[in-house]
């Protein structure tokens, strides 16, 4: 008897099999371990890596995905492994933090601003190009953050000099507060450089960046512009439309934003799936308005979304409702179902593969927690809630009263909404006491005003 034949059987489990989905399980579980054994140096990525290749080529031997495989389960593991190990052991600005004293040192250097600047803060993300510390180069191409002195902020793709002092992140000192230093890490900043002086920074050349994210970012206040027409004395009003639509957390008001976290709707906020499917049904809609096919409105579908998935941020949210809202038109385009699950965890190994360091981030870990939990266990919760909506199971519908066939309807109407509500703030609460510090028992109802 084969000793690895009872683990195998554990991949039969899945009826019928979603091979993408065990794969990012075993993807995550592998960066969990290749965060762990990091420390040990180049070693451990370089192995992983030959051991994954040789798993993989042992899975395609033994059928690919299609049969349950303990090569498979391991090859996904240990390609976790490498690629998180690998990205921390060559990261440069990982590098270039361990060389800087506790203390700080002098810094100088240019860099090209890699991310859009947010109206009222004070610090600029740029990717280095060249920096030096005490007259001697350090490595390049990582990113850092700037202590911006001048009240005009510079534009995306602007390449600035600068000079100043440089230190390396810590972690939050206040244990109530949101840790956005790890956060800041996990975005593959390691260090801040304070730049004291106006004279220290100047913008040296514009249009550095990629055409495309100008382009993106270009659309992006063109709509912002669009939407506040004729609600110019209202800019609450125009920053909740803002948000909502665009994910534009970083224009509202601090007061607006703690307003919905503390009740449970900040969600509302940030690009999902519901974002996603209400403008997917509404496309889908309108071309078959004028006459198109299933088949052909659903291709005409994907670009739109992965349009409106870039020009609201890549957020992991929106990455993976995009990600599961293409594979789902794909599927009925090519007329075979797509399965939520598998979509799931297609949606998952394409960002981790991309940055590991997402699976450590609230948000990837908000988004795809509450998407299991909701695939899992709305369904259930509605059918056992309904229960109390149903009249006698021996009770024929011709002799419900008026009374019984009302509750009947609102059951079907109103409890889905309670379930896909109470299982979203069940899964959620976890995350949001760890990383926020708040358990809202609001959150139901107030996502039930907002459902409705």
């Amino acid at each position: 008897m084969n000793f690895l034949e009872p683990v195998s059987s554990l991949s039969a489990l899945w009826r019928p099999r979603q091979p993408l989905l065990e794969g990012a399980l075993g993807l995550m579980a592998g960066i969990l371990m290749g965060e762990l054994l990091a420390p040990l140096g180049a070693a451990v990525w370089m192995g992983a890596a030959s051991l994954a290749v040789g798993a993989m080529v042992l899975a395609l031997l033994q059928g690919g995905v299609r049969k349950p495989s303990v090569a498979f389960w391991l090859a996904a593991v240990l390609s976790g492994v490498a690629i998180q190990s690998g990205h921390l052991e060559c990261s440069p600005a990982r590098r270039l933090a361990m060389e800087i004293p506790a203390e700080g040192t002098v810094f100088a250097g240019t860099g090209v601003v890699d991310e859009a600047p947010v109206a009222g803060r004070s610090q600029v993300t740029v990717r280095l190009g060249e920096g030096t510390i005490h007259g001697h180069a350090v490595p390049g191409e990582g990113r850092l953050l700037i202590g911006w002195p001048r009240s005009e902020l510079p534009e995306y793709g602007d390449r600035v000099e600068f000079r100043g002092t440089i230190v390396p992140l810590g972690r939050a000192r206040n244990p109530g507060s949101f840790d956005t230093l790890t956060v800041r890490k996990r975005q593959g900043i390691y260090a801040m450089v304070w730049v004291r002086y106006e004279r220290d920074v100047e913008v040296i050349a514009r249009g550095q960046g990629s055409r495309v994210v100008a382009l993106a970012l270009a659309c992006r206040r063109s709509m912002e512009r669009a939407m506040a027409i004729g609600l110019e004395k209202r800019p609450e009003v125009v920053q909740v439309i803002q948000s909502m639509v665009l994910g534009t957390q970083a224009d509202a008001s601090a007061e607006l934003l703690d307003l919905f976290r503390h009740t449970g709707t900040i969600h509302l906020f940030s690009v999902s799936g519901l974002h996603v499917a209400m403008l997917a049904a509404m496309v889908f809609t309108l071309f078959r308005l004028f006459g198109f096919r299933r088949r052909t409105v659903a291709l005409l579908v994907i670009p739109v979304l992965w349009g409106y998935c870039f020009i609201t941020g890549l957020a992991p949210g929106s990455l993976r409702a995009t990600l599961m809202g293409t594979i789902g038109m794909l599927g009925l385009a090519l007329e075979r179902p797509a399965l939520s699950w598998n979509a799931l965890g297609a949606a998952a190994v394409v960002i981790l593969l991309d940055d590991p360091d997402q699976l450590f981030r609230p948000g990837f870990q908000l988004s795809f927690l509450l998407v299991a939990a909701l695939l899992a266990g709305a369904e259930p919760t509605k059918e056992y809630l309904m229960r109390w909506t149903q009249p006698d199971a021996y009770l024929p519908r011709t002799l419900w009263s008026g009374r019984q066939r009302f509750m009947v309807w609102a059951g079907g109407f109103g409890m889905g909404a309670v379930a896909v509500s109470l299982v979203a703030w069940i899964a959620a609460a976890p995350i949001t006491l760890r990383y926020f510090h708040l358990w809202s028992p609001s959150t139901v109802p107030a996502n039930l005003a907002a459902i409705l």
